[in-house]
């Protein structure tokens, strides 16, 4: 009888840990499901990627999976593909997702290709090793602060199908020296160049300039010589370069409409501006605080209120027959 009892306990403890070990491993499957959701699952190529329908994001490599987690932040050159097989299935990479890179601060090299899309914001905000990228045609949208904190990054090409950069996309991007926005852009956020120390020269194709691109007053670019505003150019928003101390050149195209507020003032390294006939909307305070101006010729209809407070070197104005 007693070895009946045993081996009746013996049999329930094995059933109690047969359960045991079912929950364990329901448990376990349910957190590998949700580190699924959160941070996608594993292609053939050891990265992580969010998929949906036919397409994926490439997402955060590891999301703290230990050793996979270490090799995202060691890497130090990526070649996204195209292409990737996640269990069993192929997708088309189409994404670059949030955080994607971040803090990658090894990384001096990454390969976009041709079907991306969209890239996440903060993607590559800290890469602070990345010298150079070509942000392939097809892009229509780079999110906010995608390149915050590359201080290596001195050289980006942007596509002519981006259509949206969102705020602080270079912040602190301490070494890059130009850039061009391509005509396509529609949406900008504010201070996209706010913290660029090295940056020389801008070149502007979109319609819209926003507010406070520099950061507006700050002196965050210091280096900046040379703004182009190419045709098509129509909206300069208010503080738009202010403090733009060493600006000593910026042309405006007969495309121009609106000025903003403040737009242009404190840049005391110009000493000539031509304001088009074209303009039919000038904010206040201009060009404030602008002491190096010498000559200024005005041909639009109206000036906007204290337009001249603080052009305290200006010997000619010219005021065209429109105004």
């Amino acid at each position: 009888m007693k070895k009946v009892l045993l081996s009746i306990t013996a049999l329930a403890t094995m059933a109690m840990c047969c359960v045991s070990c079912e929950k364990d491993q329901k448990d376990d499957a349910e957190y590998q499901e949700r580190i699924n959701q959160d941070y996608g699952r594993f292609a053939t190529d050891g990265h992580r990627y969010k998929v949906q329908g036919n397409t994926a994001t490439v997402s955060l490599p590891a999301a703290g999976d230990g050793n996979d987690y270490d090799w995202h932040f060691m890497m130090t050159s990526y070649v996204i593909p195209e292409k990737v097989e996640i269990d069993g299935k192929i997708y088309t990479v189409t994404g670059i997702g949030e955080w994607a890179f971040n803090g990658c601060s090894k990384l001096a090299s990454v390969t976009v290709p041709k079907t991306i899309t969209t890239i996440g914001r903060e993607a590559f905000a800290g890469c602070t090793s990345l010298t150079s990228i070509v942000i392939p045609e097809g892009v229509t949208s780079i999110g906010d602060g995608v390149f915050a904190g590359c201080t290596s990054l001195t050289s980006i090409t942007l596509p002519n199908s981006l259509q949206t950069l969102g705020a602080h996309v270079f912040g602190d991007c301490s070494s890059l020296t130009s850039i061009s926005i391509p005509a396509g852009v529609v949406t900008m956020g504010e201070q996209i160049f706010r913290d660029c120390t090295s940056l020389q020269s801008v070149t502007f194709s979109c319609k819209k300039i926003p507010s406070y691109v520099f950061d507006g007053g700050r002196n965050d670019c210091p280096n900046l010589k040379e703004v182009v505003l190419n045709e098509g150019v129509e909206i300069i928003g208010e503080n738009a370069f202010r403090g733009c101390s060493k600006l000593e050149s910026i042309s405006f195209p007969s495309s121009l409409t609106t000025i903003g507020d403040y737009a242009i003032s404190e840049c005391t390294g110009l000493t000539s501006i031509e304001i088009p006939a074209s303009v039919t909307n000038m904010g206040v305070n201009v060009f404030y605080g602008c002491t190096g101006l010498k000559s200024l010729k005005v041909s639009c209809k109206e000036i906007g209120k204290n337009a001249f407070a603080g052009m305290e070197n200006l010997t000619e104005l010219i005021l065209g027959e429109g105004v």
